[in-house]
């Protein structure tokens, strides 16, 4: 390649070269046109030995219809043999999925999270490290820029960098600015930004040319080209005045009409469009000789695009239109087709080829190309086409592309168009999705469609989905259970329903039927999704996060964990913070902050790290967590967690005011006996804590407030405390040992299950509100100033029946208060805060562990300091969390296998290793695997 001699781009090189040493990274080279990002890159792919290089440059005319154009092309150098050896290990479902990007598979279902998590899968499945370049983002497509957004948040222990250049002379297209702008912000991507060549650096570069040149030359090419290395070049060979002189006067010895389907064609053409098109060979290999033109791969460009857009700003339109209209007659590729006949004012074909460009697009995710070309035929159709379809078409690609507003209007539009009652029910139906967060809405379009097509089981499913939304459980369930017939999606909203109907086992049998039959990957993560939220309302909070766990699994080896999989680990590290396993649920929050997360499951995460910091008393950093949270637009079930989070930290910073405000916020939304109870529970105690507050300050507590909540979460939880079957008999059970005051809160537990048959209830109320409740009630006996032992030791018990050791610890340090002030009972008061105290040590909860030494003193209690025990002690003292490393080391996966199944760092599974050979007393994989068989792990 001539004149290629790189100056002035020592240090980028060298940043770049240090991605290459520490993987995985993404880094983003910017700079005007000319400026040598191109250079740079060659420079970097030919010093990454031992590296698998893939190369894709996105399209400049119409690559932005072209779906995943740069990473098609880059995709190409993978070895053949490797790669045919890896598609035959996967599902005809994931290769189905990766269509999209080989093109030789035929598209099937997913979308285009699975494509991203396998394409993932399949660079990290690699035996080299892979660099990964993607030139010209300025002309991409849509779709590869949500990839490369993927990527970079995504990228975790893998041996890959990703390269991307774009230009920045010209305005960036908003989603690229967008993008950009976010990447900058990670702390995994360089941003390299190539500045013009120094005076010093174009003389190097002049010299590399044609020898030594004179200084003044020097000067007035430097300030003419304003350091811009490539303008430079075309200035000196040229000798002209300006750029575009410059590149006339290069290509004006050359065969016009050669270059001119070149640049007409984008800058670039493969050989066979320019033998189909009769371009003189001879033609195209002067341009090679004049370095002019370079060798691609299966084809010839122009050196740099700047001189295709010269030569295309030349021809005259009717020159431009036969060009387009003669190349669209060569291509297969309906986008690249749709765009040239566009081009070439070919009305009835363009059309044509953009349906069928959009449909194509649909079938492999790429929705935002799949979008542009169905506006474009909405705009140029005529009586040919079926415009209802059309719509339809248009408003599904909308709404995966993120904007449900456009959907809707568009399937507005169609509705208003169809008089064929089955087809407008379809499109009520999909007006229904699209207003997937608005039940009430989606109810009225699904029972505008069943009023088309009465009984369709599909459309009932549909709607016993939006009703219990809206928490109407008996419309739900009936709906739900007439539309059986429609496969697993009535099942796994049936399951839940049931659950707060107080029939969670025949709930349970849904969900794990729905598991049996489910047809598709979304089918299946959802399952999973629904049977943790059913078992959390039995109470079983160690069988929510072994559902987790294993929808996990399931999402990964869908293709689905950076949507089902990633919400599903923020749902399990709740499950861990419930269950006194704080450093795993810390450890979890932690990994999912570097995660692609919704919105949703942001705002969960931050609940969950923001109350597990504050109870830990970390207070800075979960005010910091939860001044970030997303409020807007959430729905309730995630506004209340994030209400409990700040009133506990304001709680933590002794400020009740603060925590009754945060509390009155949230309460009287949509209110369910699960998510709503322990908000309930927790204003009554800011009660107590302002009634202490006002005894202390010689005034007479109000206690209106306090009644007013009780009051709210006795009709919530059932009046009568309806139950919830054998769980919430067992939680009785267990309770049934205790003082009277405990074997009558669990003999109310226990005879709840019945409750609902003699009118009590209108659903079963789960053993965590039945929990809350007792803790409010106990709550409210602060508040009149007469605390009762009793009612703290029956809350104490409730919790340890539902595995929840911080509420019984808190419930523990009441007691030993309690029984200090009514009776004077030391031996019970010292027994009661020392056991609150050792739990409180072993999680971490700092605040209350002091609370309850402060008590100890004030009393002069004496406290013994006992060890706590692993989670589920077998003896060696590892947690769980080192029980599961275990196992999956004596399966023989290594450490980034283990990382990647638990959706760790390999850095953590490092950690646990650690301690695993610590406890364990050996120091190899070997033995330790010896040791987990002797143990049975």
């Amino acid at each position: 390649m001539k004149h290629r001699s790189m100056v002035g781009r020592d240090v980028p090189l060298r940043e770049l070269e240090a991605a290459l040493a520490a993987p995985p990274r993404v880094a983003l080279v910017s700079g005007e046109a000319g400026i040598g990002k191109t250079r740079l890159v060659a420079e970097l792919e030919a010093r990454a030995d031992g590296w698998l290089v893939l190369h894709g440059e996105c399209l400049e005319f119409g690559g932005e219809e072209v779906a995943y154009a740069p990473v098609v092309a880059a995709l190409r150098d993978l070895p053949a043999e490797w790669l045919e050896a890896y598609l035959d290990e996967r599902s005809g479902e994931a290769r189905a999925a990766l269509a999209a990007v080989f093109p030789r598979e035929s598209p099937g279902g997913g979308g285009p999270g699975r494509l991203y998590e396998l394409l993932l899968d399949l660079l990290g499945a690699l035996e080299c490290p892979v660099l990964l370049v993607l030139e010209d983002l300025h002309w991409a497509d849509r779709s590869t820029l949500t990839l490369l957004a993927f990527l970079a948040r995504n990228l975790r222990a893998q041996p890959i960098v990703v390269v991307a250049t774009y230009r920045t002379d010209d305005a960036l297209p908003a989603d690229l600015r967008r993008l950009a702008g976010e990447l900058r912000r990670r702390r995994t991507v360089l941003d390299v930004e190539l500045a013009p060549l120094a005076r010093d650096d174009v003389a190097r570069q002049l010299e590399a040319i044609g020898g030594p040149v004179s200084a003044s030359l020097v000067d007035e090419l430097h300030a003419r080209a304003g350091g811009n290395p490539f303008f430079v070049e075309t200035l000196f060979e040229a000798g002209a005045e300006t750029l575009t002189e410059a590149v006339l006067a290069r290509v004006e010895r050359l065969d016009a009409s050669a270059l001119a389907v070149l640049a007409a064609a984008g800058g670039r053409a493969t050989y066979e469009l320019l033998d189909g098109l009769a371009v003189d060979p001879d033609a195209l290999r002067a341009g090679l000789d004049a370095g002019v033109l370079v060798r691609e791969r299966d084809g010839l460009a122009f050196r740099h695009g700047l001189i295709g857009e010269v030569v295309y700003d030349r021809l005259l339109p009717t020159e431009r239109a036969e060009l387009h209209r003669a190349i669209a007659a060569r291509l297969d590729d309906p986008a690249q087709r749709a765009h040239h006949c566009h081009r070439a004012g070919l009305r009835a074909e363009a059309l044509a080829a953009s349906v069928e460009a959009g449909i194509a697009a649909a079938d492999v995710f790429a929705y935002a190309e799949a979008a542009v070309h169905f506006e474009r035929a909405l705009e140029l159709a005529d009586a040919s086409v079926d415009r209802v379809d059309l719509l339809a078409r248009a408003a599904q690609a909308a709404r995966f592309t993120g904007d449900p507003e456009r959907a809707v209007a568009l399937c507005r539009e169609a509705i208003a168009l169809e008089s064929d009652g089955e087809r407008r029910a379809r499109l009520y139906e999909r007006l229904g999705e699209y207003q997937f967060w608005d039940d009430a809405a989606a109810l009225e379009c699904y029972e505008a469609a069943l009023a088309l097509t009465p009984r369709a089981p599909r459309l009932l499913a549909a709607k016993g989905h939006a009703l219990m939304g809206l928490r109407r459980w008996d419309e739900a369930r009936a709906c739900c259970e007439a539309g059986l017939a429609a496969g697993a999606a009535p099942r796994i909203t049936l399951g839940v329903v049931l659950a707060f109907l107080g029939e969670a086992e025949a709930g349970e049998a849904h969900l794990r039927r729905a598991l049996e039959v489910s047809e598709s990957g979304e089918e299946t993560a959802r399952a999973y999704l629904h049977l943790g939220e059913l078992l959390r309302v039995r109470g079983d909070h160690r069988g929510a996060l072994q559902a987790m766990v294993e929808g996990e699994q399931a999402a990964a080896r869908l293709g689905l964990r950076g949507s089902f999989g990633h919400f599903m680990y923020v749902n399990g590290a709740d499950d861990l913070l419930r269950l006194g396993r704080w450093d795993e649920a810390s450890e979890r929050v932690g990994e999912a902050a570097r995660m692609d997360l919704s919105r949703t499951a942001r705002a969960l995460r931050r609940a969950v790290s923001g109350q597990l910091h504050a109870l830990r008393g970390a207070v800075e950093t979960a005010r910091r967590e939860l001044d970030a949270a997303e409020d807007a637009e959430l729905p309730a079930e995630f506004l209340t967690p994030l209400a409990a989070a700040r009133a506990t930290l304001a709680l933590t910073e002794g400020d009740p005011v603060a925590a009754a405000v945060h509390v009155a916020g949230a309460l009287g939304g949509v209110e369910d006996p699960f998510y709503t109870p322990p908000l309930y529970s927790l204003g009554l105690r800011v009660e107590a804590e302002l009634a202490e507050r006002d005894r202390a300050r010689r005034r007479t507590p109000d206690r209106t407030r306090a009644a007013e909540l009780l009051a709210g979460l006795t009709a919530l939880a059932g009046g009568e405390i309806a139950g919830n079957g054998r769980e919430v008999a067992a939680m009785g059970g267990e309770m049934a040992s205790g003082g009277p005051e405990v074997a009558a809160l669990g003999g109310e537990i226990a005879g709840a299950a019945g409750t609902r048959a003699a009118g009590g209830s209108p659903y079963g109320a789960p053993p965590g509100a039945l929990a809350h409740l007792a803790l409010a009630r106990a709550e409210l006996s602060r508040v009149d100033g007469t605390p009762a032992p009793e009612l703290w030791h029956a809350v104490a018990e409730a919790f340890d029946a539902l595995h929840e050791p911080y509420p019984a610890a808190y419930a523990r340090l009441r007691e030993a208060e309690a029984a200090l002030v009514t009776a004077g009972d030391r031996a019970r008061a010292a027994v009661a805060v020392a056991a609150a105290r050792e739990t409180a040590d072993g999680l971490g909860a700092a605040p209350l562990r002091d609370a309850a030494e402060a008590l100890a003193r004030s009393a002069r209690l004496t406290i013994a300091c006992a060890p706590v025990a692993a989670a589920d002690d077998d003896g060696t003292g590892l947690t769980v969390r080192e029980v599961e490393v275990l196992g999956l080391l004596a399966e023989g996966l290594t450490n980034r296998q283990i990382a990647s199944r638990l959706f760790i760092s390999q850095k953590t599974v490092g950690a646990h290793m650690a301690h695993i050979y610590a406890k364990l007393g050996v120091h190899s994989r070997v033995e330790a695997a010896g040791r987990a068989r002797q143990l049975g792990v």
